[in-house]
């Protein structure tokens, strides 16, 4: 039975990237929209050339007001979930080797916005299910591929979603990492503010400029300082000694001094190094009246990405540690000053608690804060869900299964019992939300391989 599942995705392997030429064509960024296609019509569209390839393959389909649309193998209840979706983030030409929104197939990888994120791995779902149907492979339970529509813009579809239908009760989604994501650490992004006194006659920081979005590490911090030796401020970047990190100090009316260091995710603080903080570290050992900004630097040293020196640091053995994360820096010419940081937190912990603990601490500096808090999410490691995932998974690559916990959020974050299972394997990367994303040939295949035999082992008991 296996061996003929698996020969069937071969011999339609190119019809498989057909239907992914088509999928990839509609430029579906989500974008909401008054009217019947609530997140604009590419998206909308893109679901109906989804829904048409289930409907064409003799699968049941339902359309959820262009929020999401459902297709259903068999009759009956599902038991099981696979959530993908069918937006895309925006892919601006820069950077592109081929048209984002023409898929592109050259050196065994298939080049286009959305090949892995997520229009591919949602594809290789709804193959695997229509294997199983054409090969009348034996199915005691029904399973159900969901397909969203703004995953990338904060998942609104699902709620609206689940207004009207309840999730099966085993749930994955093909847009994560295997082996499988069970735990989605909590997040805690954190606002502070102060007010800066007036420039003295003699020296001041007019202005720092620091980030873009708050779950971004940043590579770039600038300064405007007014009133200060240059010399002695190239003496206190050359006392700091910090790796990874240049400086460079203009000259003019007022000096600007900007740090430069490497983005990384908000996520994982440890794999960038933080412009920002660094220029903290300097703006603190300066003369001069900016105590909020020696604030955040104490509370944000630079190289501290467990959150030590703000009283929030914690792990827990499934989930490891804390990581915090100071990604935002704008103090104006009146003074105002406005900073926020990044912070993923372990199962062990709730938001709460540590939005308590961060305000009393940044309050203690004379700073005002405010949290917005995400619990984390947990599945259990042993239950049969996870278990029958992780075993198909080693059955069919012959690498080791194990849970995997992450800073991020996936698209099951909100739900019961949902996990990420795929598409990227341990070590690759495929530019994901980046210029030149791609899926390799074979992984498309060996996710839908994977897929088929995931849904006859959960739902056959």
């Amino acid at each position: 039975m296996y061996e003929q599942l698996d020969r069937w995705l071969e011999q339609h392997s190119e019809e498989l990237i057909e239907d992914l030429k088509t999928l990839v064509a509609f430029d579906s960024v989500a974008v909401p929209t008054e009217g019947e296609h609530p997140y604009g019509d590419a998206v909308a569209a893109c679901l109906d050339a989804t829904l048409a390839l289930a409907a064409k393959a003799g699968m049941r389909t339902r359309n959820f007001g262009y929020h999401a649309g459902t297709i259903d193998l068999t009759d009956g209840e599902p038991a099981l979930g696979i959530l993908g979706h069918l937006d895309v983030v925006p892919a601006p030409a820069d950077g592109w080797d081929t048209p984002p929104f023409t898929l592109t197939v050259k050196h065994g990888n298939a080049y286009g916005r959305g090949a892995i994120d997520d229009k591919g791995p949602t594809l290789a779902v709804l193959y695997a299910m229509r294997a199983i149907k054409e090969l009348g492979l034996p199915l005691k339970h029904n399973v159900r591929l969901i397909a969203g529509c703004c995953e990338e813009i904060g998942g609104a579809d699902m709620v609206y979603y689940q207004q009207q239908q309840a999730f099966p009760p085993m749930l994955f989604t093909p847009d994560g990492n295997f082996p499988v994501i069970n735990i989605e650490k909590g997040r805690l992004p954190s606002y502070f503010s102060a007010k800066l006194p007036p420039i003295s006659d003699k020296a001041g920081i007019v202005s720092v400029n620091a980030g873009s979005v708050i779950n971004a590490v940043p590579a770039e911090a600038t300064a405007v300082l007014r009133g200060y030796e240059p010399a002695a401020v190239d003496a206190l970047t050359r006392d700091a000694a910090l790796d990874g990190i240049r400086w460079v100090l203009t000259e003019g009316k007022d000096l600007t001094l900007t740090a430069i260091g490497a983005a990384a995710h908000g996520s994982t603080p440890d794999k960038g190094c933080n412009a920002l903080t660094a220029l903290l570290s300097v703006l603190a050992k300066l003369e001069g009246d900016h105590e909020p900004l020696r604030a955040l630097s104490r509370l944000f040293p630079h190289g501290d990405h467990s959150g030590v020196a703000a009283g929030i640091a914690c792990r827990d053995e499934v989930s490891g540690p804390l990581t915090a994360s100071l990604d935002i820096c704008r103090l104006s010419a009146d003074g105002s000053l406005e900073a926020a940081m990044d912070c993923r937190f372990p199962v062990s912990e709730t938001a709460d608690g540590l939005a308590a603990t961060l305000r009393l601490n940044a309050e203690a500096e004379g700073l005002a804060c405010r949290s917005d808090g995400v619990e984390p999410h947990y599945v259990d490691s042993d239950s049969h869900f996870v278990q029958t995932l992780l075993r198909v998974y080693e059955q069919q690559t012959g690498l080791s299964g194990e849970c995997l916990a992450i800073g991020g959020g996936t698209y099951v974050h909100d739900t019961e019992n949902g996990v990420a299972f795929g598409p990227e394997f341990p070590g690759e990367e495929y530019h994901m939300h980046a210029p030149n994303e791609f899926i390799p040939l074979e992984t498309l295949r060996r996710c839908a391989s994977i897929y088929a035999h995931a849904i006859l082992a959960l739902c056959n008991d």
